[in-house]
């Protein structure tokens, strides 16, 4: 019993970190009028992977007979009040979007990492699905850094 709370813990725990970056990537999109119309349809859609990959772990959550998330993390409500008043006061261009993008991407990178090393008895089925999910969101963190060394170049 243990156990199967741990696991709803921590795919609730997946939930509410991609629904942080379904924030972030929504007001990357929105920030600036300066950033190129491909930059964001880029954004519009890692939102969208992210919302796809909700949808997966909420799936998941019902399932195992619990209640799925529908939250951000602490973390994530702190970055909407720093992101707000920070686009309100500076404007955003393209290098700072990339740049905290890809400290978003890299986060969760490692967050995904240590779940999937965590001594976490995943049913084959989840475990596949986060995996998944981790290759993914890994696709995505190397599109940021292409896009960052576009801009450089």
């Amino acid at each position: 019993m243990i156990q199967l709370v741990r696991l709803i813990e921590v795919l609730n725990d997946l939930i509410r970190i991609n629904n942080d970056r379904i924030t972030v990537y929504e007001k990357a999109a929105m920030a600036s009028r300066t950033i190129s119309t491909d930059l964001k349809n880029v954004f519009h859609h890692l939102a969208s992977e992210s919302r796809k990959h909700v949808r997966a772990l909420s799936t998941e959550v019902i399932n195992l007979r619990g209640k799925p998330a529908t939250g951000s993390t602490t973390m994530g409500k702190l970055y909407q009040v720093w992101s707000d008043l920070k686009a309100g006061i500076t404007g955003v261009d393209s290098r700072s979007l990339l740049a905290y993008c890809l400290g978003t991407e890299d986060s969760i990178q490692k967050i995904y990492g240590k779940i999937l090393a965590a001594d976490i008895q995943f049913p084959p089925a989840i475990h596949e699905k986060i995996l998944l999910q981790q290759q993914s969101l890994k696709n995505s963190h190397d599109l940021i850094i292409r896009y960052q060394h576009e801009l450089i170049h």
